[in-house]
C-alpha cells in the first residue's frame, strides 16, 4: 500500500515540475564599426523577415554592439544606418532553428 501511495505521489509531483522549453527561435548579433574600426554607437539596425515583411529593430550600444533575439527561422534582410555614414544592406541572411548568427557591419 505504501508503494502505491509513493508512486502516486511521485507522479503527481512530476506534473508540477517546471519544464524547460526549447525554443525554435534564432538570433542575430554583431558589432558596427566605421572604416577605421572604431565602434559606432547609436547605429540603427533593422532586420526584416522577407517572407512575412516583419521588421525587428535595435540600436547599437556604446561599444557598437547590437542583438536581436526571437527571430523565426526565415530569410532576413539586414540594414544599418548612422548619421554621417552610408547605409549598409545585406539582402539575404537565411536563419535556421536555434541559429546564433553574427553579422558584423562596417559602415
Amino acid at each position: 500500500m505504501l508503494r502505491v501511495r509513493l508512486t502516486a505521489f511521485l507522479i503527481a509531483a512530476a506534473t508540477f515540475l517546471p519544464v524547460s522549453a526549447q525554443t525554435s527561435k534564432a538570433l542575430v548579433s554583431g558589432i558596427v564599426t566605421d572604416p577605421s574600426g572604431a565602434a559606432v554607437a547609436g547605429a540603427k539596425i533593422t532586420i526584416t523577415d522577407v517572407q512575412r515583411n516583419q521588421e525587428y529593430k535595435a540600436e547599437t550600444n556604446s561599444s557598437g554592439v547590437y542583438r536581436i533575439i526571437e527571430l523565426t527561422p526565415s530569410v532576413y534582410r539586414v540594414a544599418a544606418e548612422a548619421a554621417g555614414f552610408r547605409q549598409y544592406v545585406l539582402e539575404s541572411l537565411p536563419l535556421a532553428t536555434q541559429q546564433n548568427a553574427t553579422v558584423n557591419i562596417k559602415l
